[in-house]
């Protein structure tokens, strides 16, 4: 078989799999230090997790955002954002959640892993407020006397009378304050009567919270996930359970269904501020209106495979909607008919992966951590999103960072190929009765496309993709092929690694292969050849669980012994990168022994093959989390380009000697 264009190929789903597990593996402490001004500028693409908006009411161009990487503000209605967190500490991956006063809208309310803080000057500066509280949830806001104050802390109900500068705790007789799961509704009519959801129910207050009673009549399901009042008539209240909404017109004396269901979960339930008999629902994928009592309606953003933590609409303008997600922020104009982006400024994208098109580094492309795909046409200083995919989750994308030819991504488990720099873009098809896999990337050296399925084994196309025929024999293992290298000297050398079986090895292109019988690990590697040595290779092992260990090969990948990463407290290694153009240059990225959460991450440099190495950090977050992704053009090894959890791209023209945002415009 002629192998002259060679595609090697990378599987994603092991390694989104291992970065869930590190982002959700808390330990015991949290550092809730202030962090500092620079620890709040990231870099694009735009956008990130996005946890609820806050709209000052005098004000209606004034917005607050509430996100996991910090709190941001905007002037021009959501078309622009700058960081407005200065005095809140960095807690990367956890919701920052907001109340503004409505009357005094410069006085707001976050809430960050059960700390409350508060800003007087609308988010310039922040201080906590939550003096012999613990584990406290965001306070509700009593509208006719904004000074009064309720939170839940631990497993008591706190009262302040002064805006949170004292607190006292409520009686709250009759409440299973344990089983709470909404924030409190005061009547604005009479302040001394407040609502509350919980697993058990809905309960009542008369007496600004000092006994409940259950109100809750007629509800079929009692586990409470959101309450919501008309803001014109305290009468009527909804309520959402598991995956249904009811309506109270007697102030919550009575309950009916409202006849629909919302498979997912309901995470927002609002009722319009300008025109009440509008209300609105929004489900983890979904967002309906419903109308005059008519029937629901889906207004979903169509622009992304989004997951929604909220949504929201405009105080005075009921045709302007806010859909937070986990990948931004989407507003509409015209009722939710279109959506666009509004994440200029928001610089919190995780992003999974980078690739550098061509060998100037120019062109780079980011894949965020919850599936959009972004575009750097100009050394990552403006980004856009790529458009002309299906919708669907992006997994992957690979680019010719030699040629600047082809590109490749993963939607959902269909590959797309790009000929154009990611403007048009066609489907790459395989045959039906073969199994999904991996993403093929590109040895722009070569010319036969190769790639993996989840079946033992691995498909090769001479037409760029256009037609695909089997390897013969199949690999050794069933479920071995996850991932293949073709090694840069001699393209008969191929390894391929799956998630229980090992690393495998073929010198003749294919036709025969035999295990490395001391590769270490086993559920998976990431291999990196040096373009220099032939038989001089790095592995990174996927062992289970972050972190992982990094190994060297001098003999071909027969031997391996351990990289003795010095700053790691335990040898282990969260990820590793080579510089193409100087394969002696290593990255490595370490979680800080610590037990704070998020546990900092450091990045190590390493100029003599992993022998020694030196911190890389000079401009990244001090509170940087996880180290996700590093790109470099192929004839370049001062260009390269960094993917920060919670912070976006970041870039260095100096070989990693410094580092500063990628602009987020």
């Amino acid at each position: 078989m002629p192998m002259n264009r060679i595609f090697a190929v990378v599987i994603v789903c092991l390694a989104a799999a291992l970065t869930c597990i590190a982002q959700t593996t808390g330990p015991e402490r949290i550092d809730l230090t202030p962090a500092s001004k620079a620890d709040w500028t990231g870099g694009g693409p735009p956008g990130g997790e996005i946890c609820g908006v806050a709209q000052d009411r005098r004000n209606p161009q004034v917005l607050y955002a509430g996100t996991t990487s910090g709190i941001f503000k905007s002037s021009s209605g959501g078309d622009a954002w700058v960081a407005a967190s200065n005095g809140l500490p960095r807690v990367d991956g956890l919701c920052y959640r907001l109340e503004i006063d409505p009357s005094q809208s410069a006085i707001l309310f976050a809430e960050v892993f059960g700390r409350i803080y508060k800003t007087i000057d609308g988010g310039v500066s922040w201080a906590s407020i939550d003096s012999g509280l613990t584990d406290s949830a965001l306070p509700t806001i009593d509208p006719t006397n904004p000074d009064r104050i309720y939170t839940v802390s631990g497993d008591r109900i706190f009262r302040s009378p002064n805006g949170g500068r004292s607190w006292t705790v409520v009686r709250a007789a009759g409440l299973p304050v344990n089983e709470i799961e909404t924030t409190f509704i005061v009547d604005p009519s009479n302040p001394a009567v407040l609502y509350v959801g919980s697993h058990e129910g809905i309960f009542k207050s008369r007496d600004t919270a000092e006994s409940w009673s259950p109100a809750d009549s007629g509800l079929s399901d009692k586990r409470i996930s959101r309450l919501a009042m008309d803001p014109t008539n305290s009468t009527i209240l909804y309520a959402a359970t598991s995956d249904r909404v009811f309506q109270s017109l007697t102030s919550g004396a009575s309950w009916k269904d409202m006849g629909h269901s919302f498979p997912g979960g309901v995470q927002s339930l609002i009722v319009d501020p300008s025109n009440p008999t509008t209300l609105y629902v929004a489900t983890e994928t979904e967002v309906f209106v419903m109308q005059s009592g008519g029937t629901w309606q889906r207004i979903t953003p169509d622009v992304a495979d989004i997951v929604i933590n909220s949504f929201a609409v405009d105080l005075l303008d009921s045709s302007t909607l806010f859909t937070c997600t986990w990948t931004g922020l989407f507003r509409s104009t015209n009722a939710g008919k279109t959506w666009s982006v509004s994440s200029s400024g928001l610089t919190l994208q995780n992003v999974r992966q980078l690739a550098v098109l061509g060998p100037d580094g120019r062109t780079v492309f980011a894949v965020g951590l919850y599936g959009m795909l972004f575009k750097s046409a100009n050394y990552g200083d403006h980004w856009d999103i790529v458009s002309g995919l299906p919708r669907g989750r992006i997994w992957a994308v690979t680019a010719d960072s030699t040629g600047g030819r082809m590109i490749f991504t993963l939607v959902d488990d269909e590959i797309y190929g790009s000929r154009d720099a990611g403007v048009t873009w066609s489907l790459v098809r395989i045959d039906s009765s073969l199994t999904a896999g991996s993403l093929p990337t590109l040895d722009s050296s070569q010319s036969t496309v190769i790639r993996a399925d989840f079946r033992d084994r691995i498909l090769y196309s001479l037409d760029d993709g256009a037609t695909w025929s089997l390897f013969k024999p199949r690999l050794p293992n069933p479920y071995l092929s996850a991932s293949v290298w073709i090694h840069p000297h001699n393209s008969q050398i191929l390894f391929a690694s799956g998630l229980i079986s090992g690393l495998y090895r073929s010198r003749d292109g294919g036709q025969t292969w035999n295990q490395v019988s001391e590769a270490p690990g086993s559920l998976g590697y990431s291999l990196f050849l040096d373009v220099n040595q032939a038989e001089t290779m790095y592995m990174l092992t996927h062992e289970g669980s972050f972190p992982s260990h990094a190994y060297k090969s001098t003999d071909g990948g027969f031997r391996w012994e351990p990289m003795r990463v010095d700053a790691s407290p335990d040898g282990t290694v969260e990820f590793l990168a080579m510089v193409p153009s100087k394969p002696t240059i290593l990255f490595a990225g370490i979680e800080d022994d610590s037990d704070a959460f998020p546990r900092p991450r450091t990045l190590l440099k390493s100029t003599d093959g992993g022998a020694s190495w030196t911190v890389a950090n000079s401009g990244l977050p001090s509170t940087a989390g996880l180290l996700g992704s590093i790109a470099s053009p192929p004839g370049d090894d001062a260009i390269l380009y960094l993917g920060v959890a919670g912070a976006g791209v970041f870039k260095s023209t100096d070989g990693g000697e410094h580092w500063r945002p990628a602009a987020a415009r």
